[in-house]
């Protein structure tokens, strides 16, 4: 796992939870997703998470990835990027791909 996840500005309030914007550099995919901590946004536990954009959206699609059964994240305090190819096969990216950087919208508490 090679990833550098920073947050980008002040977080917000939406309703009663905290949101904040940030960035995942993926340098070097794991085979499996990215697994993010909540931590690296300062958060204690996660509610959802959005991505927002994604640098090479040409190449790599990416998706937060669920439980087929109960639709929750990987766990309450990580979240889990999975990338597949955008070359009609769709198949998951190769271990130590360059992903990029993908930006996401965090709900959590802290």
């Amino acid at each position: 796992m090679t990833n550098t996840t920073a947050k980008v500005g002040r977080p917000f309030a939406m309703g009663n939870k905290m949101c904040h914007l940030a960035t995942c550099n993926i340098t070097s995919y794991t085979s499996g997703g990215e697994v993010i901590d909540a931590s690296a946004v300062g958060f204690d536990a996660l509610d959802a998470v959005m991505i927002i954009g994604n640098e090479k959206s040409d190449t790599y699609q990416t998706t937060i990835e669920v439980d087929a059964t109960s639709g929750a994240m990987a766990s309450s305090t990580t979240f889990q990027i999975f990338a597949v190819n955008n070359d009609g096969t769709n198949a998951q990216v190769s271990a130590s791909a360059d992903v990029g950087m993908v930006r996401v919208m965090i709900m959590g508490s802290r």
